[in-house]
Protein backbone atom coordinates (compact mmCIF):
# COMPACT_ATOMS: atom_id res chain seq x y z
CA UNK A 1 0.00 0.00 0.00
CA UNK A 2 2.80 2.40 0.84
CA UNK A 3 4.30 2.08 -2.63
CA UNK A 4 0.98 2.93 -4.26
CA UNK A 5 0.59 5.97 -2.03
CA UNK A 6 4.09 7.22 -2.88
CA UNK A 7 3.28 6.69 -6.55
CA UNK A 8 0.07 8.71 -6.20
CA UNK A 9 1.90 11.59 -4.51
CA UNK A 10 4.59 11.52 -7.19
CA UNK A 11 2.05 11.34 -10.01
CA UNK A 12 0.20 14.39 -8.76
CA UNK A 13 3.53 16.15 -8.23
CA UNK A 14 4.61 15.50 -11.81
CA UNK A 15 1.31 16.77 -13.15
CA UNK A 16 1.76 20.16 -11.54
CA UNK A 17 1.25 19.11 -7.95
CA UNK A 18 -0.13 21.55 -5.45
CA UNK A 19 -3.75 20.81 -6.23
CA UNK A 20 -6.50 19.05 -4.33
CA UNK A 21 -5.42 15.61 -5.57
CA UNK A 22 -1.81 16.14 -4.51
CA UNK A 23 -2.75 17.31 -1.03
CA UNK A 24 -5.24 14.45 -0.58
CA UNK A 25 -2.65 11.89 -1.69
CA UNK A 26 -0.07 13.41 0.67
CA UNK A 27 -2.56 13.28 3.54
CA UNK A 28 -3.42 9.67 2.73
CA UNK A 29 0.26 8.75 2.81
CA UNK A 30 0.63 10.49 6.18
CA UNK A 31 -2.39 8.62 7.54
CA UNK A 32 -0.97 5.31 6.31
CA UNK A 33 2.39 6.02 7.95
CA UNK A 34 0.60 6.86 11.21
CA UNK A 35 -1.29 3.58 11.07
CA UNK A 36 2.04 1.78 10.68
CA UNK A 37 3.43 3.54 13.76
CA UNK A 38 5.71 5.83 11.76
CA UNK A 39 4.41 9.01 13.34
CA UNK A 40 7.57 11.09 12.97
CA UNK A 41 7.55 10.47 9.20
CA UNK A 42 3.83 11.22 9.02
CA UNK A 43 3.83 14.55 10.88
CA UNK A 44 5.58 16.70 8.25
CA UNK A 45 3.49 15.15 5.46
CA UNK A 46 0.25 15.79 7.34
CA UNK A 47 1.31 19.37 8.04
CA UNK A 48 2.19 19.93 4.38
CA UNK A 49 -1.09 18.40 3.26
CA UNK A 50 -3.14 20.52 5.66
CA UNK A 51 -1.35 23.75 4.74
CA UNK A 52 -2.00 23.02 1.07
CA UNK A 53 -5.65 22.15 1.62
CA UNK A 54 -6.19 25.31 3.63
CA UNK A 55 -4.54 27.36 0.87
CA UNK A 56 -7.18 26.12 -1.58
CA UNK A 57 -9.95 27.80 0.40
CA UNK A 58 -13.59 26.75 0.12
CA UNK A 59 -12.80 24.21 -2.60
CA UNK A 60 -11.13 22.02 0.02
CA UNK A 61 -12.84 23.08 3.25
CA UNK A 62 -14.12 19.60 4.10
CA UNK A 63 -10.76 18.05 3.25
CA UNK A 64 -9.00 20.63 5.43
CA UNK A 65 -11.24 19.74 8.38
CA UNK A 66 -10.33 16.08 7.95
CA UNK A 67 -6.68 17.12 7.74
CA UNK A 68 -7.00 19.03 11.01
CA UNK A 69 -8.48 15.98 12.73
CA UNK A 70 -5.76 13.75 11.30
CA UNK A 71 -3.04 16.14 12.46
CA UNK A 72 -4.60 16.18 15.94
CA UNK A 73 -4.50 12.38 15.98
CA UNK A 74 -0.84 12.41 15.00
CA UNK A 75 0.02 14.83 17.78
CA UNK A 76 -1.96 12.72 20.26
CA UNK A 77 -0.23 9.54 19.09
CA UNK A 78 3.17 11.17 19.54
CA UNK A 79 2.32 12.29 23.09
CA UNK A 80 2.01 15.97 22.18
CA UNK A 81 -1.33 16.35 23.92
CA UNK A 82 -1.57 20.16 24.14
CA UNK A 83 -1.06 20.43 20.37
CA UNK A 84 -3.50 17.57 19.78
CA UNK A 85 -6.16 19.27 21.87
CA UNK A 86 -5.69 22.58 20.05
CA UNK A 87 -6.08 20.91 16.64
CA UNK A 88 -9.11 18.86 17.78
CA UNK A 89 -10.77 22.03 19.07
CA UNK A 90 -10.01 23.85 15.81
CA UNK A 91 -11.50 21.02 13.77
CA UNK A 92 -14.65 20.82 15.93
CA UNK A 93 -15.18 24.57 15.55
CA UNK A 94 -14.77 24.15 11.78
CA UNK A 95 -17.22 21.25 11.61
CA UNK A 96 -19.75 23.18 13.71
CA UNK A 97 -19.34 26.19 11.44
CA UNK A 98 -19.77 24.10 8.32
CA UNK A 99 -22.60 21.79 9.43
CA UNK A 100 -24.20 23.52 12.43
CA UNK A 101 -23.63 22.92 16.11
CA UNK A 102 -26.32 20.26 16.50
CA UNK A 103 -25.36 18.31 13.36
CA UNK A 104 -24.15 14.76 13.72
CA UNK A 105 -21.36 15.73 11.28
CA UNK A 106 -19.86 18.20 13.79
Amino acid sequence: AEGWLHTAVSSFGFSGGRDLGFFRATGNLADYLRSMGRVQEALPLASQSLAGLESLGSEARGDALIGQSNLALLFYTSGRNPEAEAWYRRSVIGYESMFGRSSSEA
